[in-house]
């Protein structure tokens, strides 16, 4: 299950949407089965809202925007450029109980 709610970010001082991502305990213990799940519901999550931004039903919200809050995610997902599966997801920092946040720019979005 995923959730995509408008919110400005502090650090950017414009809207993207705030993206969160669960999966259910059962599901987590099939391992890279479940991982594969997440990016696969991350990736059309993008699509979906770069597309209706493209259309101009969103025009005010530049990007996804998520708090990675799995330890085992940040570990062994901390280059600064998530670019595989034709990410662009940038690092731009860490909440203050330590979740790296990220920021994946809709295709066109310029600074307001």
């Amino acid at each position: 299950m995923s959730t995509a709610t408008r919110k400005i970010v502090p650090q950017l001082g414009f809207e993207c949407f705030w993206y969160r991502t669960f999966v259910g305990r059962a599901h987590r213990a099939l391992g890279l089965r479940a991982t594969q799940l997440f990016w696969a519901i991350l990736l059309e999550s993008y699509r979906f809202l770069n597309e209706r931004f493209q259309q101009g039903c969103d025009p005010t919200a530049l990007g996804l925007y998520a708090e990675i809050e799995s330890r085992s995610i940040m570990r062994a997902r901390n280059d600064l450029v998530w670019r595989d599966h034709g990410m662009n997801a940038v690092y731009i920092g860490r909440t203050q109980d330590g979740r790296h946040i990220r920021v994946w720019y809709f295709d066109g979005a310029r600074v307001p």
